[in-house]
């Protein structure tokens, strides 16, 4: 796991507990629930995050890849 993070060379150190939850940013939990058993990758599926410049895309995507490398 620690190799494939090290590896990975995040930009971000976070993860989907790090990430705030709001109507206004459009993310729910059960959202981030979906996300977090990693099965999108199982099923070869693509994640796209689209938003405005700053609203934190690259920290969930981080998020999310940390998350990845954890699960394997």
């Amino acid at each position: 796991m620690l190799t494939a993070v090290k590896n990975a060379r995040f930009r971000y150190q976070a993860t989907l507990n790090d990430i705030i939850c709001t109507p206004e940013r459009n993310i729910t939990k059960e959202l981030l629930a979906s996300v977090a058993d990693c099965s999108f990758i199982d099923r070869g599926e693509n994640i796209i995050i689209t938003g405005a410049t700053g609203c934190g895309k690259s920290y969930l995507a981080s998020a999310i890849g940390y998350q990845a490398c954890t699960k394997r």
